[in-house]
């Protein structure tokens, strides 16, 4: 993968995560063009725009959308970004994105995320993304808080690049701006520019994320338009389709989990990528029958080992090759109580989280927290973990449901999101839908950062 070509997966830039720019390119340098087609002849409306106000609405709301993807490499995909919380200042938003192409040198099928932290006035404070990157805009990027019209132009922010952990390296910069085109006499377009340049000062990739803005305050992507430079020609375009949810189907996923549960489940010789390389192979152990007393509650559980070889990459010998953990569900509900391993231990707050039934795609909610330590002497806290679910658009009869760990330190500081996406089906009989892991996403943020991809 060239190193321009994983920027846009990192900025995040205060559309992206609705345009959804987590794109996995890994795209060699062979030459490509974007499409294009014919359009109605555009109009200069002289109607005043609330960009502001509907980029918040947006991304505090969080969106679905769906994409094709034409020029260099042609498929489709999904973008997913969760809500911004409510209850935070500053804020942060998850964008998912999967991923199927084919030409070029495209990779077939990936599933990436992204994050992006907001301040209370819903100005963009950084990123994180892959690829051990992480980007700070200083000062913060800020829309214009007065109405736009046609034809106004504006910097918005420099975004600065940086990996590593103990030592971090500049690797890049982002500059963006945006312009507001004709579009209807009731409309326009809202075109935000990002230009980015590696460590060498050389550009690297061009991008425009195109909205189509209403008087009203509606706003809705159009387009991003991908042209890489440097040692690459590939040329991009995404092309949005507002997905429906409401025509999706429901889902058991109280009972597929359940099921999961008292199943186990077993991977031999998956992948792991991302800062660190490594094939591994993961079992969990079918949960057991007779319940045990578990802090408060009467509980079953399972063991889960994790056991990587040929590991390499920067960072990863912070990884034993082999990890055990016992995690405990209620016996009655197998509802998440908590789990205990060598170093850690964990408690769920009661009432224990419950898993929802029935959800549909667009079904999201915070399941529970749980409480850390160092052991389960529990004489030494070492944080918490808040988890949340989200259960994102893939086919018409199938769904992805998403797990989402986040983990703070003692002080309150993000130290490991963790994504744990599944897919859902009504294919079993008792219970009626079924859950089959894709793949576990970990970005550690702090006191050192680091991502992990593991694809089952």
């Amino acid at each position: 993968m060239h190193q321009q070509e994983t920027y846009i997966k990192q900025h995040a830039f205060q559309f992206a995560l609705i345009a959804g720019s987590l794109l996995l390119a890994a795209l060699a340098g062979c030459g490509g063009s974007g499409g294009g087609g014919g359009t109605p002849a555009p109009v200069a409306s002289t109607l005043p725009f609330p960009l502001l106000s509907a980029y918040q609405s947006l991304i505090a709301s969080g969106v679905t959308n769906t994409f094709t993807v034409s020029g260099t490499c042609s498929g489709s995909g999904s973008t997913v970004t969760t809500a911004l919380p409510s209850t935070s200042t500053p804020g942060s938003a998850t964008t998912t994105q999967i991923m199927a192409l084919s030409g070029g040198n495209c990779i077939p099928s990936s599933v990436q995320t992204s994050s992006a932290s907001y301040d209370n006035n819903y100005s963009l404070l950084g990123t994180g993304g892959v690829n051990n990157s992480v980007g700070t805009f200083n000062p913060v990027s800020a829309l214009p808080s007065t109405p736009v019209h046609v034809g106004d132009i504006g910097i918005l922010g420099t975004e600065t690049f940086s990996t590593g952990s103990t030592s971090p390296t500049a690797s890049g910069t982002l500059y963006q701006s945006y312009i507001i085109e004709a579009d209807t006499a009731t409309t326009a377009i809202v075109n935000i520019i990002s230009t980015t340049y590696n460590a060498a000062n050389k550009l690297t990739l061009t991008e425009q994320d195109r909205y189509r803005i209403a008087a009203t305050g509606a706003l809705t992507p159009v387009s991003t338009d991908l042209q890489y430079a440097y040692t690459s020609a590939n040329h991009l375009l995404l092309t949005y389709t507002p997905t429906a949810v409401t025509s999706s189907p429901t889902f058991d996923l109280q009972g597929a989990y359940q099921a999961l549960v008292q199943n186990g489940m077993s991977f031999n010789y998956f992948t792991v990528s991302g800062s660190c390389n490594a094939t591994a192979e993961i079992t969990t152990t079918p949960a057991t029958t007779t319940p045990v007393a578990f802090a408060s509650v009467s509980a079953v559980s399972a063991v889960t080992t994790l056991a990587m070889t040929s590991i390499s990459g920067a960072g990863c010998t912070t990884f034993p090759p082999t990890q055990t953990s016992t995690s405990y569900y209620g016996s009655s509900s197998y509802a998440p109580a908590g789990m205990s391993s060598a170093n850690s231990y964990g408690e769920y707050n009661p009432p224990l989280p419950a898993i929802p039934t029935p959800v549909t795609v667009g079904s999201t909610g915070i399941l529970g927290t749980e409480n850390l330590y160092t052991d389960s002497g529990k004489a030494t806290a070492s944080g918490t973990l808040v988890l949340s679910y989200a259960v994102e658009p893939e086919t018409s009869t199938t769904a992805l449901v998403d797990f989402i760990s986040k983990t703070y330190s003692t002080s309150g500081t993000l130290t490991l999101t963790e994504q744990d996406l599944y897919r859902i089906s009504n294919t079993g009989t008792v219970p009626a839908s079924v859950l089959t892991p894709l793949s576990m996403d970990l970005q550690y943020t702090s006191p050192y950062i680091l991502h992990l991809l593991l694809t089952y």
